[in-house]
């Protein structure tokens, strides 16, 4: 069993370059959708048992591969496709972890960050403990630039100081107010490395690093639709976009 494991830990790593999900893969379904297509695949995930996400069984992520045998991470412009289009998840989301600086009152240190779809918090059904979570909003062009930070970061840099809401974390010369703080016992979908601060992924090109180019995807079945039937679905629209050679890494500000 413990061989499985670390076969799929690795295999995860081989398909993205940034850190591992936090996430435990315990089910792998791939399709062929043809020879000259690609191979598509939906990955049952189950957080850890102490994590407040909703409802685990129901969280997918898609892994697919190409028929040159290269690694497929998504293109953000593919995971709109996926979002837009599809009918088998009631949400979806994508995310990017990184690693930088972030300074509170002068005080600068590494932390991980993660960019992430506004639904990011809805379709997991985390709630913050304190604050609010970002919303779709706070992914629009020309918002202000708002985080939710670890309840770890806020005891670290704010000393579980209620006031930390109205207080800014700056990255990349960026200020950004802190608008939420996640729950104790939720430390992002990361394997190993807790997520210290999320962020709207429409801040991703000002912080990403420069070889982050491709974005995980999340998403939530809808009720009744099984691994099979979404796995399908997607690998027709994962097909079609690789047809059309889209601007692989826009993001659409609307």
């Amino acid at each position: 069993m413990n061989g499985l494991v670390q076969d799929l830990r690795y295999a995860l790593r081989k398909l993205r370059k940034s850190p591992a999900f936090a996430v435990v893969a315990i089910i792998t379904l791939t399709l062929g959708i043809g020879v000259n297509t690609s191979m598509f695949s939906l990955v049952n995930a189950v957080i850890l048992k102490e994590s407040p996400v909703s409802h685990p069984a129901q969280l997918v992520f898609p892994a697919g591969v190409r028929p040159d045998g290269a690694d497929n991470n998504f293109a953000y412009k593919e995971f709109e496709e996926i979002r837009n289009r599809n009918e088998s998840l009631s949400g979806a989301f994508a995310f990017d972890t990184t690693r930088f600086l972030a300074s509170v009152n002068g005080q600068t240190d590494y932390v991980f960050g993660q960019c992430v779809s506004g639904n990011f918090f809805s379709v997991l059904g985390v709630k913050p403990t304190l604050g609010r979570a970002l919303t779709q909003q706070d992914d629009q062009a020309g918002q202000p630039p708002v985080v939710v930070i670890s309840h770890d970061y806020w005891k670290r840099r704010f000393a579980s100081d209620p006031g930390a809401l109205n207080s800014s974390v700056v990255i990349k010369k960026i200020p950004f107010q802190v608008v939420g703080v996640a729950p104790r016992s939720f430390r992002g979908i990361e394997l190993g490395d807790a997520v210290d601060i999320w962020m709207p992924i429409t801040y991703w090109p000002q912080v990403r690093l420069g070889d982050h180019l491709m974005v995980g995807i999340m998403g939530r079945l809808k009720p009744g639709t099984t691994i099979a039937q979404a796995s399908a679905e997607l690998g027709v629209i994962d097909t079609d976009y690789a047809a059309r050679k889209l601007d692989p890494n826009e993001i659409s500000q609307n």
